[in-house]
């Protein structure tokens, strides 16, 4: 893969036309402030086996708010086209010309991010990447702005198929996903959203911290959890006042202030023993909300044990049942949700990690657990439209979502569905082991 540079670094305000339809110049001297601006700050593209895919770094900017930095691969393929929103909160730039710039480590060249955006590329999404500014301090209102920021620039963009945007964040990124959708502006509103272990209840998680001494007795690792979260609660209290119950508000940043604007349907996935996020941030939001908001569970038949674990979001990125799988349903969610009616959608998957998820979900079946949540899930990869594709090989054998999870499903429950019973079989739940 080689980059190939089609123009300059541009350091003024300039009329996008076409590409940025309906955003005015904005910022002249003596002029009033525009309620949204656009400025590209740098045009280049990737070239990829012979196919040249442009990008753009640009500055968002909503009256009254501190600009926020965006990086965006609009579609070859598809006019209008679908669009993923991808939240990055810590990811450092070194393009934006002010001051952040040197709030940061060492950044990721632009170039690096079509990695990423090729998988949705390559099935004619567009892709946009925002960046949050939590290594430059802040609060987490600049956080959520930053977000809006990027769906109201989804809003104005004449390339992208309104009806069809999705957005993706994990952990504090999963907070923005949640926070962001829920602040969408009406245009832009987007129709799936997945949220990875997200924080969604602020003043529960401040308690939760607050109340870590009552809950770990080694004083060491009392002090682990105090330094990891201060630069968090520094943000949350310079937003909110300062700890729950201490003249502080949080009425806007706890479950109900949420959910009171959240119209987005959300896939949320959560691991038990994640330690940085409790698991009850996404438990209570589904509970609270199962009419929107779809969960993934990661379960164990031992509760967390903050003394001993690490702090991190459990095993889920990392193996077992768990690793690499949640992807693979991350995908069938928001592909299904966002792409053409006759689209095809290839989702990737591990034969090992589909095998190992559904023994799971048998196991704690047999233990009296309900498991049906995962019934939806393997509804979305026997989508007509869903080819599965197996990482390990070389090269990957492709094959219907609903040949690859009737043969897995068959495997595992000793079932006799076949490809056009499959649909309805699941609509009832998971088979009873």
């Amino acid at each position: 893969m080689t980059t190939q540079k089609i123009a300059g670094s541009l350091r003024i305000f300039v009329y996008i036309g076409l590409l940025f339809a309906g955003v005015l110049l904005t910022g002249l001297s003596g002029c009033p402030e525009e309620p949204f601006s656009v400025v590209v700050l740098e045009t280049n593209s990737v070239e990829d086996q012979g196919q040249v895919w442009p990008y753009y770094l640009v500055r968002l900017k909503v009256a009254g708010k501190q600009a926020s930095y965006a990086q965006w691969f609009p579609s070859q393929n598809l006019y209008p086209a679908p669009v993923v929103m991808l939240t990055q909160p810590y990811d450092t730039i070194n393009w934006s010309g002010e001051l952040i710039d040197y709030f940061q480590g060492d950044a990721l060249p632009p170039d690096e991010y079509y990695g990423t955006a090729s998988y949705f590329l390559h099935h004619g999404f567009s892709v946009l990447f925002v960046f949050g500014r939590f290594y430059a301090g802040g609060d987490i209102q600049n956080e959520v702005d930053d977000m809006a920021a990027g769906l109201k620039f989804l809003s104005q963009e004449a390339s992208v198929d309104k009806a069809k945007i999705a957005i993706y964040g994990s952990s504090w990124g999963g907070f923005e996903a949640l926070y962001a959708a829920a602040n969408a502006p009406p245009e832009a509103i987007p129709v799936a959203g997945v949220a990875t272990y997200p924080l969604s209840d602020f003043e529960a998680w401040v308690n939760h911290l607050i109340d870590i001494p009552n809950k770990v007795t080694d004083p060491e690792k009392i002090s682990e959890y105090e330094t990891h979260f201060a630069p968090f609660v520094d943000r949350i209290y310079a937003t909110t006042g300062g700890p729950p119950g201490d003249g502080s508000d949080y009425t806007e940043w706890n479950l109900s202030g949420l959910l009171n604007n959240l119209q987005t349907p959300f896939l949320v996935l959560h691991d038990v023993w994640d330690t940085l996020v409790p698991f009850e941030q996404s438990s209570d939001l589904v509970e609270q909300a199962n009419h929107l908001v779809e969960p993934v569970w990661f379960l164990y038949e031992e509760p967390p044990d903050l003394n001993t674990l690490p702090l991190d979001h459990g095993a889920m990125m990392t193996d077992g049942y768990a690793f690499p799988f949640y992807g693979t349903l991350t995908f069938a969610y928001l592909f299904t949700r966002i792409g053409l009616a006759d689209q095809e959608l290839y989702i990737f998957y591990d034969q090992t990690a589909l095998h190992d998820f559904l023994v799971y979900l048998k196991g704690f079946q047999i233990q009296g657990y309900d498991m049906n949540w995962a019934a939806p899930r393997l509804l979305d990869l026997v989508d007509k439209r869903v080819l599965m594709y197996e990482l390990t090989l070389d090269p990957p054998q492709i094959d219907s979502g609903a040949c690859v999870i009737v043969q897995a499903i068959n495997e595992i429950w000793g079932t006799s569905l076949t490809q056009q019973t499959v649909v309805a079989a699941l609509a009832q739940g998971l088979p009873i082991p």
